[in-house]
């Protein structure tokens, strides 16, 4: 039952007598007489609920993930509805969110509104295909009813909202943030490591390791890999003078140490580990014997990317690899990079050349998962993904407890190239989180790039996708203009190729969330 504003007041909830609300502003329910306000307050419920699942397994930043999804989507249909109106279309409906209506007003032929799930955002615009059934008085109104170019820049205006947001988001980060130029000085140095007790301060730039010239700082971390547990001459650039050092590298894990582990809870590449039990590891030897001598559990201590955590290993390992390949060397110090501002032309250049290298990273991600390997390997993901995490606490250099969501362990099928997976809106909401923790740039770049990735998905040339509805619009015309006359596809030939879709949509959607629940990405 619908009670609007214009409605008697006896026939108004007792809730809502005296509600200022646009004209012709209705709340839904679902009974009658008075019963009918709960059912709105459990629509209510139900929304505030998704933020607050939400809001408990990721934390209060994502609710500025989710809020910056809403706002992409709502965009994405706005620029549906102002171009289906400039072009004479008929809109009935839009409405942000799906599910059940919470609140909804009328202006004009339009029904605007909130629903109580609060995924997404959907224009409705008559006659947008050929098997609905309409009003003849409207049906010149229709989309069907339209020119080709038209119903292309209707379809299109979607993503290109998408493109604008993006190119937008990424200016003014190039604008106002800048880049990184290559230079980079020390930020951090973490307490008892080689760094620290060598004597390198935040501020310092490492110009060289052993009279070679350090390049960047990829460059530097190899240059320190290859001398674990060597003493090393680094020369640094202090406030303008030339200062030289000697400290003796510890070691982290490699790719081969992380493996060699494959019952330790998240050991990553480039871990640093600093104790086990409470004594001093100094060789990727001493944890493998730590590791494989039977008793309590092995307590350990690490060092990643300058924060401490602590893992614990319930059982015994045994029959870990050798150890000549499970380390680099680790001197403590955290990257501060030199980062440099763009001007408006060069902020310009800059959001472009960012799109296309999300356009062929995407366009290579999704090409490669729907290979007979990719496929293969997104398998092996799903079914070990089950097999392959665990929870660890995690305390930081203040020894605060703060708690970390499950990650896969270093031996897991597909660990390596878990970031060429899809990712789902849950594991979206999980890495805007992290980001907003990194900071505003940080989170207007991820914003932007997602931003990217839903108008090339929305581009792809097949139902039910923008790009579909366009390539449809384009053949219509092609072949009406050829015939010197209207010509409208049958549909019903092409219902079997929505449905596949929609069933390959179904099953990445749901794998993509249990990975994204069970294995979450992670940009940090």
């Amino acid at each position: 039952m619908t009670i609007t504003t214009d409605a008697p007041p006896d026939q108004a909830p007792d809730a809502w007598p005296h509600q200022p609300q646009p004209e012709g502003a209705q709340w839904i329910s679902g009974g009658a007489g008075s019963g009918e306000t709960p059912y709105v307050w459990a629509r209510l419920a139900a929304m505030v609920a998704v933020f607050g699942i939400a809001v408990y397994f990721f934390g209060a930043y994502a609710l500025l993930m989710i809020l910056a999804l809403i706002v992409s989507i709502v965009l994405h249909e706005f620029g549906h509805y102002w171009t289906a109106k400039r072009s004479g279309m008929k809109v009935t409906e839009f409405f942000v969110g799906f599910g059940p209506r919470i609140w909804s007003f009328h202006r004009g032929e339009t029904e605007y509104g909130i629903k109580a799930i609060p995924a997404g955002a959907y224009v409705r615009i008559i006659g947008m295909n050929n098997l609905e059934e309409i009003d003849p008085a409207d049906e010149a109104r229709s989309y069907r009813a339209q020119s080709a170019p038209k119903r292309v820049a209707v379809v299109l205006a979607g993503p290109f909202m998408n493109i604008m947001i993006a190119l937008s988001l990424m200016f003014m980060v190039f604008l106002f943030q800048g880049q990184a130029n290559g230079e980079w000085t020390v930020k951090g140095v973490q307490d008892g490591t080689a760094a620290a007790t060598a004597g390198v301060q935040a501020g310092d730039r490492i110009l060289s390791v052993d009279g070679d010239k350090v390049e960047s700082w990829d460059h530097f971390r190899d240059q320190l890999n290859a001398k674990a547990g060597e003493q090393v001459t680094l020369v640094v650039d202090r406030a303008g003078q030339q200062v030289t050092l000697t400290p003796t590298l510890k070691w982290r894990l490699s790719d081969e140490g992380a493996a060699a582990i494959p019952s330790t809870p998240v050991l990553k590449k480039a871990d640093a580990i600093i104790s086990a039990n409470g004594q001093p590891v100094a060789t990727f030897a001493d944890l493998k014997a730590m590791l494989e001598a039977p008793g309590a559990p092995v307590n350990l201590q690490i060092d990643r990317n300058s924060n401490t955590y602590q893992l614990i290993v319930d059982r015994p390992v045994t029959n870990l690899p050798a150890a000549d390949k499970g380390s680099g060397g680790f001197l403590g110090v955290q990257e501060d990079p030199v980062l440099q501002r763009e001007s408006p032309i060069g902020a310009i250049g800059e959001a472009f050349g960012s799109m296309k290298d999300v356009v062929v990273g995407t366009g290579a991600a999704f090409g490669h998962l729907f290979t007979p390997a990719g496929l293969s390997n997104y398998a092996g993901q799903v079914v070990d993904s089950t097999q392959a995490t665990t929870t660890i606490p995690v305390t930081n250099e203040a020894g605060v407890l703060t708690p970390v969501g499950s990650s896969p362990a270093p031996d897991a099928a597909g660990a390596a190239t878990d970031a060429a997976r899809p990712i789902s809106i849950v594991g979206i909401v999980h890495v805007g989180s992290q980001a907003a923790e990194l900071g505003l740039w940080a989170f207007l770049m991820l914003v932007a790039t997602v931003n990217f990735a839903l108008a090339m998905i929305n581009l792809l040339p097949v139902l039910p996708f923008d790009g579909g509805h366009a390539a449809i619009a384009t053949y219509e015309g092609i072949r009406g203009s050829i015939r010197h006359e209207p010509y409208r596809a049958d549909l019903t030939k092409m219902l079997p190729i929505v449905y596949g879709v929609f069933a390959v949509l179904v099953l990445l959607g749901t794998t993509s969330i249990l990975l994204d629940v069970l294995r979450p990405p992670s940009i940090k």
